[in-house]
């Protein structure tokens, strides 16, 4: 499921979270097998040491299985809040995948086109083979033998928080609900320039464009 172009202003009982860069990712993680496709249905490689994280996570919790939506990125660090907030590596922070999209919508459709085709490029770009990885994950479509995708938003990531004990490699995205001004300048100083924005009632639609879903400039001011 991805993002549509409606302006996030537009999107209805918003739920706010930095938007990651790296390569997002769809991760199913069965007792010590992991497997991880992008978006484009891809194979995507999953570090020995990432996948020993995620089998640890999971068993942490008693969860047996889990099918993740999240991104690949360099190792994530805890800020003295304990939130997954940044990059091992912030100055070598990459826009997010649909990273050209804007706030209030004043761009003209074909202008808006060629900044999903910009974005398109920016996810074929990948970290380097043997740079470490870690995974923020921002959702959850399946637990155990329970599908999510009906499920509203936030009772998906409070499932996801409670399935995935965190660690040095795996994250669970921080999300807050508005008035969310306080926390552009702690994202800013991370290295986030965009936030994502979901309608918190949004269910899952594989392979769809959701108008519930969109993304924002972090405003300097």
């Amino acid at each position: 499921m991805s993002f549509g172009l409606r302006p996030a202003r537009q999107v209805d009982n918003p739920v706010i979270e930095p938007a990651w860069g790296g390569t997002r990712v769809l991760v199913l993680v069965r007792g010590d097998t992991v497997e991880a496709r992008d978006e484009y249905g891809t194979d995507q490689r999953v570090r020995d040491d990432l996948r020993e994280a995620l089998v640890a996570a999971l068993a942490a919790t008693g969860t047996a299985a889990a099918l993740i939506d999240g991104h690949l990125t360099p190792a994530v660090v805890h800020d003295t809040t304990g939130i997954a907030m940044g990059f091992e590596a912030l100055d070598e922070l990459r826009p997010s995948d649909v990273g050209r999209q804007m706030l209030m919508g004043s761009r003209g459709r074909r202008d808006r086109r060629r900044d999903r085709l910009e974005a398109d490029l920016a996810r074929r770009e990948r970290p380097p083979v043997d740079e470490p990885v870690g995974l923020v994950a921002i959702d959850l479509l399946w637990i155990d033998d329970d599908p999510l995708i009906d499920v509203p938003l936030l009772e998906r990531k409070r499932l996801l928080e409670a399935a995935l004990r965190e660690s040095s490699l795996v994250r669970v995205s921080a999300h807050v609900r508005p008035p969310i001004e306080a926390w552009y300048g702690q994202w800013r100083a991370f290295g986030f320039h965009e936030v994502a924005v979901r309608d918190a009632n949004s269910r899952y639609r594989p392979g769809e464009h959701s108008d519930a879903w969109a993304t924002a400039l972090i405003p300097r001011r």
